[in-house]
């Protein structure tokens, strides 16, 4: 199972980004496949703030109806699973932490997103950010490279 990250949902919904056309076809292309992906909460609740963001997204974002619908959509696909942390989230956390210190700011939320990862023994992750380089066990598979 591979994790899809928030940046390859938000390029495949937004064509203001030149990672766009790649992006949709892309996430086309994994829907018709075998291979099962996941998302977390965490992707799903970033995917949601910055689509519907007036100065993320120019010249328009979308409004949360078609946002939510956008997601509901992806989550409903039969090769889409859902991961969430388990009982000792906070505990995988602060290892993860310590694993790719320092640890702050927006790395928070990929260090965040590794745990859930880790605690459901998903070891890759579909993704143009390069800090989760940064963290051990992670293998990064960016589409774009």
């Amino acid at each position: 199972m591979i994790l899809i990250d928030t940046n390859i949902l938000v390029y495949a919904t937004v064509p203001g980004f030149s990672e766009h056309e790649h992006s949709k076809n892309l996430l086309a292309e994994l829907l018709a496949g075998r291979v099962r992906h996941c998302l977390t909460w965490i992707n799903i609740f970033e995917y949601l703030r910055i689509v519907t963001h007036p100065r993320l997204v120019r010249p328009a974002p979308l409004g949360m109806d078609k946002a939510l619908e956008n997601i509901q959509s992806l989550i409903a696909q039969p090769l889409i699973s859902r991961i969430d942390p388990g009982p000792q989230h906070l505990e995988t956390f602060a290892q993860v932490c310590r694993e790719a210190y320092p640890v702050q700011g927006n790395f928070v939320h990929d260090c965040r997103i590794a745990a859930v990862m880790r605690e459901n023994g998903v070891d890759r992750i579909l993704t143009r950010d390069t800090s989760f380089r940064r963290i051990p066990g992670i293998t990064v598979v960016d589409p774009f490279a």
